[in-house]
């Protein structure tokens, strides 16, 4: 996206790419730290423990809907 990563289609475009960080320093600095933000908001342990928490309590819902279903069943 040119914020946050550098997305290349071709070589050419990669090597330009390449190119830029090398020579601009201050675009090398900001697509550094708004790449870090992103790893932060998606990678770091809190918000992998917070996704897997999440995804432990919608399994867990979801067990307890399919248990009461069978439970209704049988009565």
């Amino acid at each position: 996206d040119g914020e946050s990563c550098i997305v290349a289609d071709t070589p050419e475009v990669y090597a330009k790419a390449i190119i830029r960080l090398s020579e601009d320093h201050d675009f090398r600095r900001m697509l550094g730290e708004n790449a870090n933000k992103v790893f932060e908001q998606k990678y770091s342990v809190s918000k992998l423990v917070e996704n897997r928490d999440r995804i432990y309590n919608e399994i867990m819902n979801y067990q307890l809907r399919i248990t009461c279903l069978a439970l209704s069943l049988n009565a």
